[in-house]
């Protein structure tokens, strides 16, 4: 019986270590603001507030009692106000930035600074596409009485709104016979609430993402030999058949949420949003696309033809890829680097395009008052003078502590070593993370995991000669049924470990010592 309890706790603490390297390495579960939706297939849930926190952005997103992001609004609009209504995906709901530094938020606060009595109202969710935009409109949008309707399309928009599911979630899918669309008019199956396990740890998260990659295999094609995943496929010159069908789809959706706006009394706008690869001609091809060449793409097709689509359907199209373009030739970066949004600065930009459109006299016109945007009251991404401050405090509090433990050391020398020792370390890990971002995706998790392999097998290689004691003397409390010991003593020879370690290796050493 000790010995099933020591293999129990065992198991545990294995669990718990490799829990705790899947967080370090980014696979953490990230956080639940959808539910399931009958017939748009997920929907955001009123009243959740939860954060998503990951090495470039930490984002807090609160859904009001409508199911927006923002701050609550009335169903019925107030007299004498204008409502200028968002539909979108994940650029919308602003999935990287926190709600002040979101260009519809932005937008909002100049337009009102200004004197115009308006509201704008933020109907974007992560991982729609038009089918359920359109859908979304036509069920719920409609309800807030706007004036003013902005559909904003991306990309990988097209290939969806010809699927029934986004990897394993169901959606509500289209398709044409003729010039007219149709749909199924069955219910979507409830796929179930996400166990537990898989929700809130990073083993569940880590085995999720292992079958949506085997579902992603079920949305490829091959091109030329090339394996090209078809939600990034709109990039391509040479655009499969499947992407050509998903544009025709893709124009018909449009003119109906058009024809829905106007039916409504809105009238329809869209905002194109560009993607990252066309702005700043990125030296890698999107994820999706690994085997292809810059050669092989044309960035701006998508937005050139969802401007064509648009205007077709009777849209007023706003265009921001030309601002975004001349910012960042000027040097400045406008979308996450491992993430493919837009930043702080990237929305800033969106929302003094919005503002020079809706002050045109066709639109809202110019207000009262000049129109500022608001200042940015939050960071664009982590990092920044915490990279000063943080490592400063520590240096001074472990400086001080080095200083009260070692009898005649002069408190200016205590501190300056200690320092040096801090700086060294921060300088390392600063600089892996700048060559991190300036990284690929895909080449920034090599590199992450590559680093950790070198670090395991190097702890292996110095600690090996002890290998066989450590195993002798875990054994040992196994077999007197001391079960209830074996945490203490994987702390206490993990201690003695790195120890060992540290006292072998002078590069390695820094960041040990800095730990204790």
């Amino acid at each position: 019986m000790h010995r099933l309890l020591g293999y129990l706790v065992t198991c545990a603490m294995l669990l718990l270590i490799i829990e705790g390297c899947l967080r370090l390495g980014g696979c953490a579960p990230a956080p639940a603001i959808n539910r399931f939706h009958p017939t748009l297939g997920w929907e955001k849930e009123p009243g959740a507030v939860t954060e998503k926190s990951t090495a470039e952005f930490d984002v807090t997103f609160a859904i009001n009692a409508a199911g927006l992001r923002g701050p609550e609004v009335a169903r019925e609009k107030p007299a004498g106000v204008q409502r200028v209504l968002f539909a979108g995906d994940s650029f919308t709901l602003g999935y990287a930035v926190d709600e002040d530094d979101l260009f519809l938020r932005l937008f909002e606060r100049a337009l009102q600074a200004s004197g115009h009595e308006v509201e704008v109202l933020n109907g974007g969710t992560e991982g729609y596409s038009t089918d359920q935009e359109l859908l979304w409109f036509e069920e719920e949008g409609r309800r807030f009485a706007p004036d003013f309707v902005v559909l904003a399309p991306y990309l990988n928009d097209v290939y969806w709104n010809t699927q029934a599911s986004y990897f394993d979630k169901p959606k509500p899918c289209f398709t044409l016979a003729g010039e007219a669309l149709a749909r199924g008019t069955a219910p979507l199956a409830d796929p179930g609430r996400t166990p537990w396990w898989r929700a809130h740890t990073a083993i569940g998260n880590f085995v999720q993402k292992l079958s949506l990659l085997r579902l992603a295999g079920s949305h490829t094609v091959r091109i030329g030999g090339r394996k090209a995943f078809l939600e990034d496929a709109p990039v391509l010159r040479a655009q499969p058949p499947q992407i050509e069908e998903a544009w025709r789809v893709t124009g018909a959706l449009l003119k109906r949420f058009a024809a829905a706006a106007l039916e409504s009394g809105a009238r329809p706008l869209a905002l194109i949003i560009p993607n990252r690869w066309e702005i700043h001609g990125d030296a890698t091809p999107p994820r999706g696309l690994p085997g292809f060449a810059l050669e092989d793409l044309d960035a701006g097709a998508p937005t050139r033809r969802f401007a064509e689509l648009c205007a077709q359907a009777g849209f007023t199209v706003i265009d921001p890829s030309a601002a975004l373009a001349a910012r960042a030739a000027a040097g400045e970066r406008l979308y996450f680097e491992q993430d493919w949004h837009w930043n702080a600065a990237g929305n800033r930009v969106v929302a003094e395009v919005l503002l020079e459109r809706f002050t045109a006299p066709d639109l809202l016109g110019p207000g009262e008052r000049p129109l500022t945007l608001p200042r940015r009251t939050t960071a664009a991404s982590r990092g920044g003078a915490a990279w000063f401050v943080v490592p400063a405090l520590i240096a001074l509090l472990l400086g001080l502590l080095y200083w009260r433990s070692v009898k005649g050391e002069n408190p200016l020398t205590a501190v300056l070593k200690v320092a040096l020792l801090v700086a060294f370390v921060a300088g390392v890990i600063f600089g892996f993370q700048r060559l991190m971002g300036v990284l690929s995706p895909a080449a920034s998790k090599g590199l992450f995991w590559a680093v950790v392999l070198l670090l395991v097998l190097f702890i292996v290689w110095k600690t090996a000669r002890r290998l066989g004691s450590i195993t002798e003397l875990y054994g040992s409390f196994l077999r007197r049924g001391h079960w209830y010991l074996l945490p203490l003593l994987v702390v206490f020879l993990s201690i003695g470990m790195l120890l060992v370690v540290a006292a072998s290796s002078p590069f390695v050493a820094p960041f040990i010592y800095t730990l204790f």
